[in-house]
């Protein structure tokens, strides 16, 4: 069996909607909620539950899922960061 398919725009809007308070009438859009329940289904597992009207906070999983998605969005960061000055110092060097 394979493994889950999770992409890093599914941990994007999960950062998104956590960071925006879970707040459905406000932000995150909807494209965010539809990618966080492509993630809940991905995992399957639910990553919010309702905690008041218009509003959602994180479950068990979803803090775990969360808490990782954290540590991985800092690692692409740092990855993306570090080609872009990779790529300068390489254009640097040849001019």
């Amino acid at each position: 069996m394979n493994p889950p398919a999770i992409s890093i725009k599914q941990l994007r809007a999960l950062q998104s909607a956590v960071l925006t308070g879970g707040q459905t009438k406000a932000a995150p859009k909807p494209a965010v909620w539809s990618a966080v329940k492509a993630l809940e289904r991905s995992l399957g597992v639910k990553l919010f539950k309702k905690v008041a009207p218009g509003r959602r906070g994180l479950t068990e999983h979803g803090a775990a899922v969360f808490a990782q998605a954290v540590k991985i969005l800092a690692q692409v960061d740092f990855l993306q960061a570090y080609g872009e000055l990779n790529s300068d110092a390489k254009e640097a060097k040849a001019a």
